[in-house]
């Protein structure tokens, strides 16, 4: 079978290469990057494999947006597998058998819930090393489809299409706010309308969630972070309120007043995806990869249920609220 497919010219890994090269930077002359000779060599290769294969595998035309055809869709399905497959073979063989799994998600995800799991899953899987990558889920879903991750943690608003989706559980978001500015209050309305706050700022196209919940009539919005780790660090200045998610709320903070937000959008969904048709060729990488799923569904589940057991904090009367 082999034999009569490498029979006829025009196949190889380098012509397969150049057509990822391709496909990753959304034509041929962006992937070749000004430089004339590699330009002229990739779309050579590209024509020798779709002779090879009989079809084309690009859509051309002035006013066509680069995209693949059928064709070029399966063909990209075969081929970036493959090639992860043999570039974890030879790290493997290189470090004694050491795979290297990459995780894309948000900062605050990735230092709250992933990493305090990585001493575990070392133990479980001494073989493996991580690669940590702080990733928009839209950004993570792009990488996933390109091989650049492999397992991504997302909101559940995004669509995954053949991806593989496994809900982690979910977090609770909460308005925190320095004891000094919520006085006496102990309603959520009460704090917005008095209390500026900060908000985190989501990417372009998504729910922005804490202007959309509360409102620009009711809330005095300051200043909209890209991380939940630059909210906290605005906490620390004691200068406004913030919405944070339960995991990274302070729990032995006295100086801060607690409020849950009861609202269908205070609460959002964890997911953890990855492609399973690709990492079938890396079998070992899919068994840490969905071991670290249960670790983390496991966490994620304890954290809920600590902090379904804790109530909210009802803030300390300020000096002035007492007198």
């Amino acid at each position: 079978m082999s034999e009569k497919l490498l029979s006829a010219a025009g196949l190889s890994l380098d012509r397969l290469d150049g057509f990822l090269q391709i496909v990753d930077a959304r034509g041929v002359s962006r992937a070749a990057a000004g430089d004339p000779n590699r330009q002229s060599q990739l779309s050579r290769q590209l024509a020798e494999l779709e002779e090879f294969f009989g079809s084309r595998l690009v859509n051309r035309g002035r006013a066509v947006r680069f995209s693949l055809t059928d064709t070029g869709l399966r063909l990209e399905e075969i081929v970036r597998p493959t090639f992860a497959a043999l570039h974890e073979l030879k790290r493997g063989g290189a470090q004694n058998g050491s795979i290297t799994i990459r995780i894309g998600a948000g900062e605050s995800i990735l230092s709250w819930i992933v990493v305090p799991l990585l001493p575990v899953l070392r133990q479980a899987s001494p073989q493996a090393s991580f690669d940590l990558l702080n990733r928009r889920s839209q950004d993570t879903l792009r990488d996933i489809a390109s091989g650049a991750i492999d397992l991504g943690i997302i909101g559940s608003e995004l669509q995954t299409r053949s991806l593989v989706r496994r809900t982690l559980g979910s977090f609770q978001r909460m308005l925190v706010v320095p004891s000094e500015l919520a006085g006496d209050r102990t309603d959520v309305r009460a704090v917005l309308r008095d209390v500026p706050i900060a908000i985190m700022e989501s990417a372009p196209g998504s729910d922005r969630s804490g202007e959309r919940e509360f409102g620009p009539r009711e809330a005095t919005v300051i200043a909209r972070c890209s991380s939940y780790v630059q909210l906290k660090a605005i906490l620390a200045t004691k200068s406004c309120a913030v919405i944070l998610p339960d995991f990274m709320v302070p729990t032995d903070d006295q100086g801060i007043a607690i409020f849950r937000i009861n609202s269908d959008r205070s609460t959002k969904p964890t997911i953890a995806v990855y492609d399973r048709t690709a990492l079938r060729l890396r079998p070992r990488s899919l068994t840490v990869i969905e071991t670290l799923i249960d670790m983390l569904a496991e966490s994620m589940r304890i954290r809920g249920a600590t902090v379904a057991s804790q109530p909210a904090r009802k803030p300390r009367p300020s000096v002035r609220a007492r007198k």
